[in-house]
């Protein structure tokens, strides 16, 4: 019973604690408040700052979800795609607070550069419905793609030889548990190499579940004529892999077959016999001759 009094204490110590530092006032000029988004809103932005938020915020804010309030609760980060925090966080704000951290967030001014920071910003803005992206530098803001909500349950892969295209067919249910059509899912196609996988493309999703990439034609195939292509969806949450007939045929030359120092006794050269033998008959010559000379020197000593 004590011990169960001591684990709720040091819970509640840790919610007191928790609370405090998220009450923390984050000390942020108007100036600062006042600051616009620096980089375009673009895609290219957009998926950049999505590599850096699963790199660096994901593991304690956890996937963005839109909600219109915060759905997560000490001691877990809040939901960045909140429309509350959102609408009530200027962009300023954002990078403020990603710069310099509180309490338990780090400060990642040191880590990122200004330019990953602000694309940390235009990946968390594309959560926000009401966002109205300013342009710069004469670059239009792009409108966010839009993101899937379910669950990928599965990855099917197929090889076309007509088109020479690997395609890669998800399946889904959407938030109801209800098969629905995964759109705009980022996928990355590999074949299979000795020393890893070779990226082929990362490729989204269309209308129909389906993304595809060409596969060279002059990609090496085992002696089998065979090659392995693989799948994952970025977050890896599906992969697949699958062995298709197609590429160069590899045709291996036995090394063994030509002389060479390596190679067989039949097939090793001429010189390396050569020198080898009159190695051996040398040595022997040596042991012959020593041998010789301890039966001289018996000889002398009896005599």
């Amino acid at each position: 019973m004590k011990n169960i009094f001591k684990i709720f204490g040091f819970v509640g110590l840790g919610l007191i604690i928790t609370s405090g530092i998220q009450a923390q006032d984050w000390n942020i000029t108007s100036e600062q408040k006042a600051t616009q988004l620096q980089i375009p809103f673009t895609g290219t932005n957009q998926e950049a700052g999505e590599i850096l938020y699963n790199k660096n915020c994901k593991m304690c804010h956890s996937t963005i979800k839109v909600v219109p309030k915060n759905d997560r609760v000490l001691p877990i980060a809040p939901n960045l795609g909140c429309q509350v925090i959102q609408s009530t966080n200027t962009d300023g704000e954002l990078f403020w607070k990603i710069t310099n951290g509180k309490g338990g967030m780090p400060p990642y001014a040191n880590s990122l550069s200004d330019d990953e920071r602000w694309k940390l910003v235009v990946f968390l803005r594309m959560y926000f419905n009401s966002y109205a992206a300013p342009t710069i530098g004469g670059v239009a803001p792009e409108a966010p793609g839009q993101k899937f909500q379910g669950t990928i349950k599965s990855m099917k892969l197929s090889f076309d030889d007509k088109t020479n295209k690997i395609s890669a067919k998800l399946t889904a249910v959407d938030a109801e548990g209800n098969p629905t059509i995964p759109k705009n899912i980022k996928v990355k196609i590999y074949v299979k190499r000795y020393f890893g996988n070779l990226l082929l493309g990362t490729v989204k999703t269309n209308d129909a579940g389906v993304s595809s990439v060409e596969c060279p034609k002059d990609i090496p195939a085992d002696t089998g004529g065979y090659i392995f292509i693989s799948a994952t969806t970025a977050d890896s949450s599906a992969t697949a892999i699958e062995q298709v007939k197609f590429g160069q045929k590899l045709v291996w030359d036995n090394p063994n077959n030509h002389p060479s120092l390596w190679g067989t006794s039949k097939r090793s050269p001429l010189w390396l016999k050569a020198s080898y033998i009159s190695m051996v008959l040398a040595a022997w010559a040596v042991i012959f001759w020593a041998f010789f000379q301890l039966y001289k020197i018996r000889s002398i000593k009896e005599n």
